[in-house]
């Protein structure tokens, strides 16, 4: 008798891969909305963090 083996969903092994740094074309940026979306914050609040020189 034949034994099935598990498959893997596809993408699941690029999953476990370590993150490797962006190609050294220059600094990562986001957009003051993509940035405020990531901490949960509003995009008024993330230009009076800046303006304050907190970020």
């Amino acid at each position: 008798m034949t034994q099935k083996r598990d498959r893997t969903p596809m993408g699941a092994a690029d999953a476990e891969q370590p993150v490797t740094a962006a190609p050294a074309s220059g600094p990562f940026r986001y957009r003051v909305s993509e940035a405020a979306a990531l901490l949960g914050v509003s995009d008024d609040t993330l230009r009076r963090w800046a303006d304050a020189g907190r970020l």
